[in-house]
C-alpha cells in the first residue's frame, strides 16, 4: 500500500476501488453461499454434495462473468467519473476462476487446515499486488496495474486451494444434494450481499457522488482502519466458524469461546484504535506520502470504530455456526441499510461526513450483532461490558501518555517520522511493561495466559528456553 500510494494518483486508486467494489458485489452472486454451506453442514459430506456444489459454482461463475461483461458500459456510467467498460470486463474473468476453488477452499476450512489458507493468501497477494502491481504502476499502467494484480491474485489463490485440497474437481448434479445445500446457502447469500454492500456500499456512494479522487482518499482511510481488523478479526472468523460449527448444539463452550474472543479483541483493538486516532496525520504522511494528506481526518474518525468492525466478525462467526440464518440476514441487512443511508447523508460534508456516518452505522450494528449472540448462547450484557474493561483501561493509558508526548514532539517541529516513532515508542513502553508484570490486573482473566503464550512463542523464535 505504501509503495503503490507513491506510484499511483488518488484518482487512479479511486477508480480501481470503484471497479473492485462492483466486482465484489457480483462475486457474492457468483457463488451463492455454496462454500459456507459445505463448511457448516454437520453431517458428513457425500461425493454428490461436492460435485453438485462444484457444478453449481462454475455455472453461476460463468453466468455472472457474462452478465458483467454485457452490463459494463451501463454500470460504469453510474459513477461521477465513469469506469471504463474494459476495466470491468477484464475483472469479470475472475468469477469462473474463483469458482474452480470454491469446494476446495471449503474442504480445507472444514478440515481446519488454516496454515494452507494462509500460505495461499499470502503468496497470491505478494505475487499480485506486491510484485505485478508495483511493476506495472512503475511503468505508468495506472488503474490497470491494480486490475491485473487482482486477476493474478485470484488465479494463484484458486490454483493453490485446488492443489492443497487434493480433491479433483468433477462435474455432477444431484438434486437432493443441491436442495440440502441451498437450505443454508440461500440465507448466507442474502447475508453476504448485505455485508458486502455494508462494507463497500460507502465506496460506491462516494465514487458516484464525490468522484474517484475523493474515493481514493476515503478508500485509503478505510483500508488503514480495517487493516488491524483484518489481521486479527478475519483470522478469528475463518478459524472460529468451522470450530464453532462442530459444537453448535452446545451453548456453554460457545459462550466461553465467544467471551474469550471478545476480551482478546478489546485488548488488541482498543489501544490500537487510540494510537491511530492520536497519530493519524503522521501515519498517513509516513505511510502514503504528502499527496494523501486528506486521508488523515477521515482516518481519525474511522479509527473509533476499529473494535466495533472487528467484533462484528466474531459475532458473525457464532451466528453462522448456530445456523441462525434468518438472524444473520437481518443483522447484515440492518448493517447495509445503516451504512448506505449514513454514507449518502454524510456526502454533503465530504469524506469526513461519510466517515462520521459510517462510524455511527458500524456502532449500531455492533450492538445488534452482540444482542443476537447473547440471546443464542445466554450471555448477560453486564458480562459483555466487563469483558471490554481491560481493553478500555489500556486505551486510556495510550491516550494519557501518548497525547503529551505527541504534543511535545509537534511543538518541537519534529519530522513526521520522528513524531510517529517517538510517540509510538512511549506508548509501547507505557502499555507493555505493566502488561508483562501485572498481566491479571492489566489484561483481565486471560492476561496471564497471554503472557505465558507470548513467552513460549518468543522462546521458540529465539531458540532459547520456553
Amino acid at each position: 500500500m505504501a509503495v503503490l500510494a507513491r506510484l499511483l494518483k488518488p484518482g487512479e486508486r479511486g477508480q480501481a476501488d470503484a471497479a473492485l467494489a462492483v466486482v465484489g458485489i457480483s462475486a457474492v452472486f457468483s457463488q451463492l453461499g455454496v462454500g459456507p454451506a459445505l463448511v457448516q453442514r454437520r453431517d458428513e459430506l457425500r461425493p454428490a454434495h461436492l460435485s453438485s456444489a462444484f457444478t453449481f459454482s462454475i455455472l453461476f461463475g460463468i453466468f455472472t462473468s457474462a452478465l458483467l461483461w454485457f452490463l459494463a458500459p451501463t454500470i460504469g456510467a453510474c459513477f461521477k467519473n465513469p469506469i471504463p467498460p474494459d476495466v470491468l470486463r477484464a475483472l469479470a474473468i475472475v468469477f469462473p476462476i474463483s469458482a474452480l476453488a470454491v469446494v476446495s477452499e471449503s474442504l480445507i476450512q472444514r478440515s481446519l487446515r488454516f496454515d494452507l489458507i494462509a500460505r495461499a493468501e499470502i503468496f497470491s497477494y505478494l505475487a499480485g499486488y506486491g510484485a505485478l502491481a508495483t511493476m506495472l504502476a512503475a511503468f505508468d499502467f495506472g488503474v490497470w496495474a491494480l486490475v491485473w494484480a487482482h486477476v493474478l491474485q485470484i488465479f494463484l489463490k484458486s490454483l493453490m486451494f485446488v492443489v492443497y485440497a487434493r480433491w479433483f474437481p468433477r462435474f455432477g448434479w444431484n438434486s437432493a444434494a443441491v436442495k440440502e445445500l441451498m437450505g443454508f446457502s440461500g440465507g448466507i447469500t442474502v447475508a453476504r450481499l448485505a455485508n458486502y454492500l455494508a462494507t463497500n456500499g460507502d465506496n460506491l456512494i462516494v465514487g458516484a457522488k464525490l468522484g474517484e479522487e475523493a474515493l481514493g482518499f476515503y478508500g485509503r482511510a478505510y483500508q488503514i482502519m480495517v487493516m488491524p481488523a483484518n489481521l486479527l478479526g478475519q483470522v478469528l472468523e475463518k478459524v472460529l466458524f468451522p470450530v464453532m460449527s462442530k459444537v453448535q448444539e452446545h451453548n456453554a463452550p460457545l459462550a466461553r469461546v465467544y467471551r474469550q474472543g471478545i476480551r482478546l479483541l478489546a485488548l488488541a483493538m482498543l489501544p490500537v484504535s487510540a494510537a491511530i486516532f492520536l497519530l493519524a496525520p503522521e501515519l498517513v504522511a509516513v505511510l502514503l506520502g504528502n499527496q494523501w494528506e486528506p486521508v488523515g481526518g477521515a482516518l481519525q474518525i474511522l479509527s473509533a470504530g476499529l473494535l466495533f468492525r472487528t467484533s462484528m466478525k466474531m459475532s458473525n462467526s457464532l451466528i453462522r455456526a448456530k445456523g441462525a440464518v434468518a438472524q444473520m440476514a437481518t443483522c447484515q441487512i440492518l448493517y447495509m441499510a445503516s451504512v448506505l443511508v449514513a454514507a449518502a447523508i454524510g456526502c454533503r460534508w465530504g469524506i469526513n461526513g461519510v466517515s462520521w456516518g459510517v462510524l455511527c452505522a458500524i456502532f449500531i450494528c455492533f450492538i445488534h450483532a452482540a444482542a443476537i449472540c447473547h440471546k443464542l448462547v445466554g450471555i448477560k450484557w453486564s458480562e459483555f461490558i466487563a469483558d471490554h474493561l481491560p481493553g478500555l483501561f489500556l486505551a486510556a493509558i495510550v491516550l494519557a501518555v501518548g497525547w503529551p508526548a505527541h504534543a511535545a514532539l509537534k511543538s518541537a517541529n519534529a519530522e513526521h517520522f520522528i513524531v510517529l516513532l517517538g510517540t509510538g515508542f512511549i506508548i509501547v513502553l507505557a502499555t507493555l511493561i505493566p502488561a508483562l508484570f501485572l498481566p491479571s490486573k492489566m489484561l483481565g482473566p486471560d492476561g496471564a495466559k497471554l503472557r505465558d503464550k507470548a513467552k513460549k512463542l518468543m522462546g521458540k523464535v529465539t531458540g532459547g528456553e520456553e
